[in-house]
């Protein structure tokens, strides 16, 4: 899923060499302005501070920058930077799947290849965060603002999605395959849409209902195999 992260750089001291970060999400869905004909959920995760050693991660703002000078700008701009990260819902996409590839393993099997663009609905969710970064550092006090120049990946979810049935999806509910009856899938490959909300927590209870319904329906065809060897 789309991410959309802002730098700024305040004159506070925000103590970053004491540790970890702090952080504040906020779950919104009032995107109708972020995204032009489509509505979706979105986080803004507010960073009060990063730890120094993450302000290398912005030195790709400053591509000029090398060497003692590059040094110089990210040690100056630790203490008082701050980001401002937005999480985006993408669109599920038919054109965004994976596949086998001719090319093959030392073993003889295929390798997988990964077909992946992000469409319009995600470019302008990652356009309009990016704005609405910009606009909360502005209001803030930023004395320098730094924004994302490109769509930062979060959260890699789906390839073999949940569905009713074979034609849009790989598996059912449970994580079963539709044309393959004793193949699970657990994990985050099924998830039909990439949530903006962090998905640990559902990904466990979907990898654990799988085999759940797996045992349940196991049992019942167990019991009855065992009640006609006895008939028998």
């Amino acid at each position: 899923m789309p991410g959309a992260t802002v730098s700024a750089i305040f004159d506070e001291d925000l103590q970053n060499y004491l540790g970890s970060s702090a952080t504040s999400s906020c779950p919104t869905t009032s995107i109708p302005r972020l995204a032009q004909g489509g509505v979706r959920q979105h986080v803004l995760e507010h960073r009060r501070g990063a730890e120094a050693d993450r302000c290398a991660r912005h030195r790709q703002l400053r591509p000029d920058l090398f060497g003692q000078e590059l040094d110089a700008f990210l040690m100056g701009k630790a203490r008082g930077l701050a980001r401002i990260t937005a999480i985006c819902e993408e669109v599920p996409s038919a054109d965004n799947r994976i596949e086998l590839s001719s090319e093959k393993d030392e073993f003889g099997f295929p390798l997988v290849r990964l077909i992946h663009s992000f469409q319009a609905d995600a470019i302008g969710l990652f356009d309009a965060a990016i704005a609405e970064g910009v606009e909360i550092a502005k209001g803030a006090g930023a004395k320098e603002i730094w924004p994302g120049r490109a769509i930062g990946p979060q959260h890699l979810l789906g390839g073999t999605i949940m569905g009713k049935n074979a034609s849009d999806s790989v598996v059912d509910s449970f994580g079963q395959a539709h044309e393959l009856a004793n193949l699970y899938v657990a994990g985050c490959g099924i998830f039909p849409t990439a949530s903006s909300a962090n998905p640990t927590f559902t990904l466990n209870a979907l990898s654990l209902r799988g085999p759940s319904n797996w045992w349940r329906t196991g049992a019942a065809s167990r019991a009855e195999s065992r009640a006609n060897v006895h008939r028998a």
